[in-house]
């Protein structure tokens, strides 16, 4: 990853390189406000889901509460780059 101030116009770059089985799809998933008390399931078994809706790999393994608010992010094998 590149941060804005370490390129000449102010890119900001992510990269990423696969040497296996993982999914090769992305998404944008937009920022979200939560009720308080909202919970979000965890899941094993995305990597290798074949688009953003399939979860014919995935298996719940529990569930966390969900913060109050979530920046938009790029949604990719490793999520690693939101709005901010």
């Amino acid at each position: 990853m590149v941060g804005r101030l370490a390129t000449v116009d102010g890119s900001v770059i992510t990269s990423h390189t696969c040497d296996g089985n993982y999914r090769t799809w992305m998404d944008i998933v937009p920022a979200q406000q939560f009720e308080k008390d909202t919970i979000v399931d965890i899941y094993t078994g995305r990597m290798h889901t074949e688009f953003s809706t399939d979860q014919s790999r995935m298996k719940q393994v529990g569930s966390i509460p969900e913060v109050k608010a979530t920046y938009q992010y790029l949604n990719t094998a490793y999520p690693c780059l939101n709005e901010k």
